[in-house]
């Protein structure tokens, strides 16, 4: 029985230094290649922690497409050697590390910077060709891929188009407000095709840029131009994004003035309509109703037109003012010889003191005035036809104020007559 718990005592003593002898030792590797033994610790780090860490900085070098290997170096400091890449270390050669190997610390660090140089070089060439395979597959297939996302892209949305025009009706109806139609259903259907459109492009063109840039991402040589153009594409899409939210707000508003445009263009012809069906609208010509109409609607679009400008992001509003102002200065000149006419009337009233019946002289005519408006004044002449003047060219014309007889004055010249008349007969006789 004692001897048999010596054999288990045994075994478990062989165990235990067996498994800190693994603990106690590391193996740096490269794709399941050990490159080298590391038996010995360093202060707080055990053999096998400075072994892992030299693998993952050999691993970040061999990561590095751009890594050349003459950047791997020996610094030598401290009566110890630091094998690094780019000031970064990849392994530190200690002294105690020569221990058992027979060889200097110089002749070591040489020797595990040697095989680290050869380990990296021959894993890129075992992977070089396969690389070179893929990206020249890539580089034939490139122009097919971009007619394939071509192809594909554009039979979709057309796809989606034909949807939104066979939805006519069912999906599109006519935007209705108090009875009054807003935006017909047709109007509908192109605006979404139209946008339809508009997203088609944008989504080729995103995505064929994303495709030059995973392309150009392949080569070295471009790589680092390729991530620094990422960069400003992201600097971009925040400035983009901030103009979209603009652009927005300004669609939004652009069709709530559209639909108070349509609000107005309805109530013009709601009272067009009244107008011309109604008795009460005798007082108005039919041929002048619809100019009226037309010039409305003009003075609402307008009106429309500086009001979408207006909120243009920006200087929109300075813009709109402009507009405004340029308008109001045509109209003024436009509306002048109605203003004009409409003091001009006053004048004929007060003191030229003409009325309604007064006959006057005009040019070579003569004739009875029958109406003075606030525009124009109306005679009629003796050959029972009309004329109208607008009042301010009346007042320019030189006309004769002919005096009518009172009747007193008309019963005199009779009275006068008749005695003449009587005398010529006694005469006579």
């Amino acid at each position: 029985m004692t001897g048999h718990i010596k054999y288990i005592l045994l075994v478990l003593i062989i165990l235990v230094f067996s498994g800190f002898a693994q603990d106690s030792t590391g193996q740096v590797k490269l794709s399941n290649r050990v490159l080298l033994t590391i038996e010995q610790p360093e202060d707080d780090i055990s053999a096998n922690r400075r072994a892992a860490l030299a693998t993952e900085a050999i691993e970040d070098v061999m990561a590095d497409p751009q890594a050349k290997l003459d950047l791997i170096e020996i610094d030598t400091s401290d009566n110890s050697y630091h094998i690094k890449y780019k000031g970064l270390q990849i392994l530190h050669v200690l002294p105690q590390d020569t221990i058992g190997t027979g060889k200097t610390l110089d002749k070591l660090a040489n020797d595990w910077y040697w095989e680290i140089r050869r380990a990296i070089a021959s894993e890129r060439e075992s992977s070089f060709s396969f690389l070179n395979i893929g990206k020249f597959v890539l580089v034939a297939l490139f122009p097919f891929l971009v007619i394939l996302v071509y192809v594909a892209i554009s039979k979709l949305f057309r796809q989606i188009s034909k949807a939104v025009v066979k939805s006519e009706g069912v999906v599109f109806k006519k935007i209705t407000l108090f009875k009054l139609g807003f935006i017909p259903t047709k109007l509908q259907v192109n605006i979404t095709l139209k946008i339809l459109i508009f997203f088609k492009w944008v989504t080729i063109a995103l995505i064929y840029y994303a495709m030059v840039l995973l392309f150009l991402m392949l080569f070295p040589p471009t790589k680092i131009y390729t991530n620094i153009i990422i960069d400003a594409s992201f600097r971009w899409l925040s400035k983009i994004g901030d103009v979209l939210v603009n652009i927005g707000k300004f669609i939004v508003a652009g069709f709530l003035l559209f639909i108070l445009a349509r609000i107005l263009t309805y109530i013009v012809e709601f009272i067009y309509r009244h107008y011309k069906n109604s008795p009460s609208s005798t007082r108005i010509p039919d041929g002048a109703l619809l100019p009226i109409k037309k010039l409305t609607k003009i003075l609402i679009s307008v009106l429309f037109i500086v009001a979408l400008v207006a909120v243009i992001p920006g200087h929109g509003e300075y813009v709109a003012l402009g507009i405004l102002l340029i308008f109001t200065v045509f109209i003024s000149i436009a509306l002048l010889p109605f203003l004009t006419s409409a003091f001009s009337s006053l004048i004929l009233h007060l003191i030229k003191h003409l009325k309604a019946g007064d006959v006057i002289r005009i040019d070579d005519a003569i004739g009875r005035i029958i109406k003075i408006g606030v525009i124009f004044t109306t005679i009629e002449l003796e050959d029972n036809s009309q004329m109208s003047f607008m009042n301010y060219s009346l007042i320019k014309k030189s006309f004769i104020q002919i005096p009518q007889k009172t009747d007193t004055d008309q019963i005199e010249s009779e009275s006068q007559t008749d005695n003449g008349e009587e005398s010529n007969s006694d005469e006579v006789q």
